[in-house]
């Protein structure tokens, strides 16, 4: 069984530093949300308000669903929690 720990917390608290801290022991799922900002054409360069936010997000949790399926059964580091994304996700079709 994997063991997963999620680095949340405000903006400057240190979540980015933690984990490339951790990066350099051990596999981490990298901030998604990020990624798929800058790679996806349909959102890169876009604001917030500019995107289908339950695009977003369901692209996001595709994203750390896949980096997460490719190191099964190792400890994993997220930066941000799956759980919000899939909360914000079951949000957006209700």
């Amino acid at each position: 069984m994997a063991e997963i720990y999620i680095i949340s917390g405000g903006p400057g608290t240190g979540k980015t530093s933690t984990i490339n801290k951790l990066s350099k022991r051990f596999k981490v799922i990298p901030e998604a949300a990020r990624i798929v900002g800058d790679t996806y054409s349909e959102f890169k360069g876009k604001s917030i308000k500019e995107i289908e936010m339950s695009k977003f997000q369901r692209q996001i949790f595709e994203f750390q669903k896949k980096h997460l399926m490719s190191i099964l059964k190792k400890r994993l580091f997220f930066q941000i929690g799956v759980l919000e994304i899939l909360l914000g996700i079951m949000n957006s079709i209700n």
